[in-house]
């Protein structure tokens, strides 16, 4: 982001939330990522010449209440059998019968995303009633917790999307699907999105002889995978047009990125150079958003397995073509020249 970004900071998590509000209400065009966080919110544009009039968007939005509406509303499932429930009733002060209530009777908001794609942030209410859940981590985080795990850590609540290493208190479970790439948006629960939880009586447990079944089927699933891998592969083998022959120190297959998914936990990613990638694919006849290899660091080695075309793009580096009937190599891109040529390879010909 750098010179395409401001941040803004605000005296606290309600005030952020307000504003986030008003800003994607607006849905400037020139707007490519919107972060909330704790305290502060991140605007970022395509370009510097961006940041001026996102600036003065954030000058000229109203004060207060009046920045924006509310965001969805959703009522979760909830099971409560966390591990730390009673700790952190305990903590908390309450019974945990008391939790439970105060924990469903709450109007929880999603105030911003991190930690892992679909993961949000809770908060309950103000920020000086988000206070009084204000417990703290685990002195020992667990190596994995299980997706759906419901836990407390400092004023927050949250949920984990998958299962990975965590030291909030567990409190419950649900089983609410909070990331899903295929779905738009994939993250359920957004920043702005409010929730509310609805105890539910734990399901029934699946009977020994389904489990056993299962674990056989489950063994059986990696040598099924395995030949449809293979099978695959074959297949694409026989598509493949360039082979990778040296990488060099760094070499990556690069696409566009995921612009706009930032405030759910999704970073950018995609291509360093993304103009010379738009340019490179444009120059072969590609769309524009098709992925490339991006050499980073040192001598990358293509080799023709069919008759194609190539075009390099970016920081000026000289470009040879290794014909398979010629001895030496016929320079097709100049050493001072940045602009993407069309190369025709051949079968066996190497570029580097």
């Amino acid at each position: 982001m750098g010179e395409s970004a401001l941040l803004a900071e605000y005296p606290g998590t309600a005030e952020v939330l307000a504003a986030a509000a008003a800003v994607r209400a607006l849905a400037p065009e020139h707007l490519v990522e919107l972060v909330p966080a704790e305290r502060t919110l991140l605007l970022a544009g395509t370009h510097p010449r961006d940041v001026p009039a996102l600036s003065a968007l954030l000058r000229e939005l109203p004060a207060g209440e009046e920045r924006g509406g509310q965001g969805p509303e959703l009522t979760l499932g909830i099971v409560y059998d966390g591990e730390d429930l009673e700790e952190a009733a305990a903590l908390l002060g309450l019974s945990t019968e008391a939790l439970i209530e105060a924990h469903s009777a709450a109007e929880w908001t999603a105030a911003f995303g991190g930690f892992a794609p679909g993961f949000a942030y809770l908060v309950a209410g103000s920020d000086r009633e988000a206070a009084a859940w204000d417990v703290p981590r685990r002195t020992e985080p667990r190596t994995a917790v299980p997706a759906g795990a419901v836990g407390l850590a400092s004023r927050y609540c949250g949920i984990y999307p998958r299962s990975s290493p965590g030291g909030w208190q567990l409190i419950g479970r649900s089983a609410a699907e909070l990331f899903d790439p295929h779905r738009e948006p994939p993250a359920l629960l957004n920043p702005g999105t409010r929730v509310r939880f609805t105890p539910q009586r734990a399901t029934a447990r699946i009977p020994a002889p389904a489990l056993a079944r299962a674990a056989r089927e489950a063994a059986a699933l990696p040598g099924r995978l395995g030949r449809r891998r293979s099978a695959s592969l074959a297949a694409s083998a026989d598509r493949a047009v360039l082979e990778v022959v040296s990488p060099g120190p760094l070499t990556l297959l690069q696409d566009a990125g995921r612009p706009g998914l930032a405030a759910i936990g999704v970073s950018t990613s995609g291509a360093f150079d993304q103009g010379a990638r738009v340019r490179a694919n444009l120059a072969v006849g590609n769309p524009g958003h098709a992925a490339v290899l991006e050499a980073l660091s040192g001598p990358l080695m293509l080799r023709a397995l069919a008759p194609t075309v190539v075009a390099a793009d970016g920081a000026c580096a000289p470009l040879e073509v290794l014909r398979r009937d010629a001895d030496g190599a016929a320079p097709v891109h100049s050493a001072d020249g940045t602009h993407a040529r069309p190369v025709a390879l051949d079968p066996v010909d190497r570029l580097t």
